[in-house]
């Protein structure tokens, strides 16, 4: 029995390795898959507490009016990008984000999501290399408004 696993996860090494079609588009399809305009009102998003532990900088964001954006942290890193900690807040439900940011360059990425604070800081999404906000209106928003901070 063990050696019948050994032999699936070899397969499945050396089929990950090929850099199938397949993987490849798996990881292409996933680049786009964080929507931070839709995170309150998705299945992340958890019902809003009466009162908010940590009030965060309502950030402004033009680009969506229907939902609220607070800047909760913010905090270099070692390698001279920045990763911040934000909150949407739509229809009584919210959703926190880790966002990556490199400023001088103009890119982000989202890191993690999740219903509280306090998983977003392990959670791991899936949205693929930093890149550049141009053509992002909300992403663009919200790294002048960080990147500002600084």
């Amino acid at each position: 029995m063990v050696k019948w696993y050994f032999a699936l996860g070899a397969a499945a090494l050396s089929l990950s390795a090929c850099g199938g079609s397949a993987i490849e588009e798996a990881a292409n399809n996933q680049q786009a898959a964080v929507v931070l305009r839709d995170l309150a009102a998705s299945n992340i998003s958890s019902p809003a507490p009466p009162e908010l532990k940590i009030p965060g900088v309502e950030m402004t964001t033009p680009s969506d009016t229907r939902s609220k954006y607070f800047l909760l942290r913010q905090r270099p890193t070692v390698i001279g990008q920045t990763i911040a900690i934000i909150r949407q807040e739509l229809n009584g439900r919210v959703a926190y984000a880790r966002l990556e940011l490199n400023c001088e360059q103009r890119l982000l990425h989202v890191v993690g999501v999740a219903d509280t604070r306090a998983r977003v800081e392990t959670n791991v999404a899936y949205d693929g290399p930093l890149r550049p906000v141009e053509g992002l209106p909300l992403r663009g928003e919200m790294l002048d408004f960080i990147c500002k901070r600084q």
